[in-house]
């Protein structure tokens, strides 16, 4: 062993085995998942879930209570394709998803918004926000607007929508128009290359060798020479060339009234009735889930990444080698700390806690044969983690069952037995190893109904308490009141801050390891076994104190 309790031992004067010379004390931090516990130590951390939920759940209901009602008005409008002229809006289709995706981001374009705003006029600026999106599904145009009224969230709906389209349809009638009006041009030119090939025909013309006869309402001359007969099959093809672009014009002409009509609403937009936000009770919902697994998260964090003890199977876990375990409950009835206030099996009405401590006690006189003493030491990995409360009330409980019991405070540092039994502590186990006291002036009696027990306090404070727990005078008196009492109770200092337990654990029988529930830190505790093991302590028990009750059974 290396490190403080090396360096404690060596001042102390106490040998080290030779398996822990030379060696720190390796803590083994992993542990099995263990279902079972983990359902234990939620429902030990029960109120953490509940209060995130309730906090959660009950701020975003009353946050989303208090903020003002929000209407969303929605239009659908159909989309297709500008940029293929002269086809039908259903034939020029070729990739409906590209077409839609392009309308959404006309339709979000700062023209169409800005025609919107002008339209809408001074109301614009009482509309909250605007959306576009595409149904693919129906090849439109999703455009919803929202406002803190419904009627004004359906007609700024209606408005955008309206100065879509009228874009829209402006766009096509451009566009469709502009081409009409370029296939009558070619026709027009191709009117006035038949008006010159006309003139050449005159021109030509024998006298009295030609014939005019009538083709479609028209004039034709039949020519009765060769270039007579070119000139006139170039004027008909011209002629029906002229007939195709006017054609043409006329169905562009009719396209553009069509496409503009396509370019209307799918569904107007309604007159909301419900507002889309806030939604108190769903909002809530929500904040109770993420409450929850925040609470979960917490109870996580409390218990197994901080390490700590929550149940006897911890502290089996923590210190293998303990083979009677038992579990304290806490003293609920105890409304404030007072004076004598901590030796529950005397003052509390909780059968409980007074059967706990009777548990441990059967366990205690079943390890100790008939006719011989015992003295128990008790101590702890950290302070204020039971170990005085344990030694009070088992020494009470022990005198209970007719046994001569003596409770020793050794806790030259801070002692605490006096205020527990309301004794005075002018003098006690510090007087009698100094020998400035004999041990019957020092013992007290507590008497109590149906029986009493004795005790000795810490006795005036000393500044060589170290050196006075290892002196041959303190051997000398845990031998002689081994041989006046059936047991003795030692209170002891904490393990981990100071070497007085390791002095102590040479004079007893036997050693009991405490741990408060959900607060001693289990690597802290793994760590005070090992030391007592490394010293050859007589480790063999252990107590929880705070323990729920499904966690109160002890036994070897």
């Amino acid at each position: 062993m290396s490190g403080w309790y090396a360096d404690a031992a060596a001042r102390s004067g106490i040998s080290l085995p030779e398996e822990g010379r030379g060696r720190a004390v390796e803590v083994d931090e992993t542990q099995p998942i263990d279902i079972g516990r983990a359902l234990r130590i939620l429902l030990a951390n029960f109120w953490i879930p509940i209060l995130t939920v309730g906090v959660a759940a009950g701020g975003v209901y009353f946050w989303a209570e208090g903020k003002p009602k929000v209407y969303r008005g929605t239009a659908l409008v159909r989309a297709f394709d500008l940029s293929l002229p002269g086809l039908s809006s259903d034939s020029a289709r070729v990739d409906s998803v590209r077409e839609v995706d392009i309308q959404v981001l006309y339709a979000r374009s700062a023209e169409v918004v800005m025609d919107f705003e002008t339209r809408l006029g001074d109301a614009a600026f009482q509309v909250r926000s605007t959306s576009v999106s595409a149904v693919r599904t129906a090849d439109a145009v999703s455009i919803s607007v929202e406002s803190s009224t419904p009627k004004l969230a359906q007609d700024g709906a209606a408005t955008y929508a309206q100065a879509y389209i009228d874009r829209q349809r402006a766009a096509l009638a451009r566009r469709l128009g502009d081409q009409a009006g370029s296939l009558r041009t070619q026709g027009a030119e191709v009117q006035a290359q038949i008006a010159q090939l006309d003139k050449q025909i005159v021109e030509l013309q024998p006298t009295g060798g030609s014939k005019v006869i009538l083709q479609n309402g028209r004039p034709v001359v039949i020519p009765e020479t060769e270039q007579l007969r070119n000139l006139s099959l170039q004027r008909n093809a011209l002629a029906e060339k002229s007939s195709a672009l006017l054609n043409q014009a006329g169905q562009t002409d009719v396209e553009s009234r069509n496409r503009q009509a396509d370019v209307d609403f799918v569904q107007r937009p309604a007159l909301p009735e419900k507002p889309v936000a806030p939604r108190p009770k769903q909002d809530a919902a929500i904040a109770a889930l993420a409450g929850l697994l925040l609470g979960l998260g917490l109870v996580v964090l409390r218990n197994r990444l901080q390490g700590r003890v929550s149940t006897t199977d911890d502290l089996k876990a923590a210190v293998p080698e303990i083979q009677l375990v038992t579990a304290i409950p806490p003293n609920r009835s105890r409304l404030r700390r007072r004076r004598a206030a901590n030796v529950d099996v005397l003052t509390s009405n909780n059968g409980w806690l007074i059967e706990s401590y009777r548990t441990l006690r059967a366990g205690l006189r079943l390890a100790n044969p008939p006719g011989t003493s015992l003295i128990l030491l008790i101590t702890s990995a950290h302070a204020a983690e039971g170990k005085t409360t344990v030694t009070a009330n088992l020494g009470v409980s022990l005198a209970q069952a007719g046994e001569r019991v003596l409770v020793v405070d050794c806790d030259l540092r801070k002692p605490n037995l006096h205020d527990l039994f309301d004794i005075p502590n002018d003098v006690g186990f510090s007087s009698v190893v100094t020998e400035s006291s004999p041990l019957l002036q020092a013992v007290q009696t507590v008497a109590f109904k149906g029986g009493s027990v004795d005790v000795l306090t810490a006795g005036p404070l000393v500044t060589n308490a170290a050196e006075l727990l290892l002196s041959e005078e303190a051997r000398t008196l845990f031998k002689e009141v081994g041989s006046r009492y059936d047991y003795v109770v030692v209170d002891s200092p904490p393990l981990l801050p100071v070497a007085d337990a390791l002095t102590l654990s040479r004079s007893v029988d036997m050693v009991l390891l405490t741990a408060e529930a959900n607060r001693t830190r289990t690597a802290a505790l793994r760590q005070a076994g090992q030391i007592l093991r490394q010293f050859d302590a007589p480790l063999q028990g252990g107590v929880l104190v705070g323990a729920r009750h499904e966690d109160t059974s002890g036994g070897y």
